[in-house]
């Protein structure tokens, strides 16, 4: 049963590494390389709702699984992913929840402004201002996913030393 749970906490990991450097590395660069900003944006706009619960459903079930390996495991390695996987999930749910509808929110106010019939050009500054700081938070939030997928697979290695430093 743990070689099994060894496996899909493996899989999960690798599935949620995997998963954000190709969106995030190769796919959104791409997108944005190849359309206009608007429609690029737009394409996106459709990703990213179902990567962020991709994402959170990979956090959550790495979180669960890691429940199950706590007797085989090198004790700090094992507390330490247990956090890296809460806060993965907590971030996740962020994403879902706050960061991204707030983007979603002023986009639309954006786009709203940039029709011919309203010229407030001192709103759609403020506005523009405001996604580009949501973005960038976004942005940072998903390195910071990143790279706890990364440390949870360096880590699996000592997880998976039964019973070492115990």
């Amino acid at each position: 049963m743990d070689n099994l749970i060894l496996i899909l906490y493996n899989v999960v990991l690798s599935l949620w590494v995997g998963g954000i450097a190709i969106l995030s590395f190769l796919i959104t660069p791409v997108i944005f390389k190849s359309f206009t900003r608007i429609k690029a944006g737009t394409i996106v706009g459709y990703i990213f709702p179902r990567y962020f619960v991709y994402n959170l459903v990979l956090a959550v079930l790495a979180f669960f699984l890691l429940m199950f390996l706590y007797k085989s495991s090198v004790k700090f390695a094992y507390y330490l992913s247990v956090l890296l996987a809460a806060t993965a999930v907590c971030i996740n749910v962020i994403h879902l929840k706050v960061i991204h509808p707030a983007a979603k929110h002023i986009k639309s106010d954006i786009q709203k402004l940039r029709t011919p019939l309203v010229c407030d050009t001192l709103k759609l500054k403020r506005l523009t201002v405001a996604f580009k700081k949501i973005h960038r938070t976004s942005i940072i939030l998903n390195l910071v996913v990143f790279t706890e997928g990364v440390m949870l697979l360096i880590l699996y290695t000592f997880i998976t030393r039964s019973g070492a430093g115990s």
